[in-house]
């Protein structure tokens, strides 16, 4: 497995502890958007995103994903760019503590 596979197996286990939390792998094909980050999802209603990259690899976050981290934040979601599964946890915090009120009917299956 390549270093950029294991922060990406790291970051779906750690996604899949999640309650309450759907989330994908967007395809990387010619039928896809360009830029869009390597997992997408919802947690508790917020949307979020991610663009992984292999430790010590964030500088190789493109511009084109750059953008689109960018256009997802300014949209309020919650988008980054890690390098691994702490930033991804700490970007979960984050929507966490954001959240004041969370409606019964989102927590149940």
């Amino acid at each position: 497995m390549t270093p950029e596979g294991r922060v990406k197996a790291d970051i779906k286990k750690f996604l899949n502890t999640l309650p309450n939390c759907f989330w994908w792998m967007p395809p990387v094909n010619g039928y896809g958007t360009n830029g869009i980050p390597d997992f997408v999802g919802c947690y508790l209603g917020v949307f979020f995103a991610i663009e992984a990259k292999r430790p010590g690899g964030l500088s190789g976050v493109t511009a084109l994903q750059q953008d689109k981290i960018n256009r997802i934040n300014q949209a309020h979601g919650y988008a980054i760019a890690a390098d691994d599964v702490e930033a991804v946890k700490a970007m979960f915090e984050r929507i966490d503590a954001g959240l004041q009120f969370v409606p019964p009917a989102r927590l149940s299956a």
